[in-house]
């Protein structure tokens, strides 16, 4: 179920990269409206098509092209490197954000990362459940003014991200 570990073990084991990509959703800061995604991969990957979003509270979808880049480059992004997007309204108290390929935001094959806090069972969750990266009925907690969520590394698990202060 867990796409990150999944793609490990296939490399690992059958010498193949898995054919989705290894961008991550990696921090998320509510106060400063900002968003981090990460490659874990091994391949550098083009983003700038890609899409950030969140039906919670209102639809709210944006290409990655139409957001201000504050680092990173969204056209390559290497292997380990980090793009931090802005531009973006997220919500401390209930939110969600969902990362996806393409404008198919039922399509659980278009998704690529997930995560929802405050609050289970949110816009995008079912889909992110049926792509195998998140649990619907699973939220992280909410966050106070100035923290962020910060992703681990690995897993898709809520103890997978870190409540960070700023």
């Amino acid at each position: 179920m867990l796409k990150k570990w999944l793609a490990a073990v296939s490399l690992s084991v059958f010498g193949v990269a898995p054919s989705f990509s290894q961008v991550v959703i990696n921090e998320i800061q509510p106060s400063t409206n900002t968003v981090e995604l990460k490659n874990v991969g091994m391949t550098t990957e083009d983003v700038s098509s890609w899409w950030l979003c969140a039906v919670a509270g209102g639809a709210n979808y944006d290409q990655i092209s139409n957001l201000t880049v504050v680092s990173g480059d969204p056209v390559s992004l290497a292997p380990g490197e980090l793009l931090v997007l802005s531009g973006r309204t997220l919500n401390e108290s209930n939110d969600e954000l969902a990362l996806y390929v393409s404008n198919s935001f039922a399509s659980a094959a278009d998704i690529r990362d997930y995560i929802q806090w405050g609050q289970t069972n949110m816009g995008r969750s079912g889909v992110a459940e049926t792509a195998g990266i998140w649990i619907a009925a699973e939220a992280l907690p909410s966050l106070s003014a100035g923290q962020s969520f910060e992703y681990d590394g690995s897993g898709n698990a809520l103890s997978d991200y870190i409540v960070r202060n700023a």
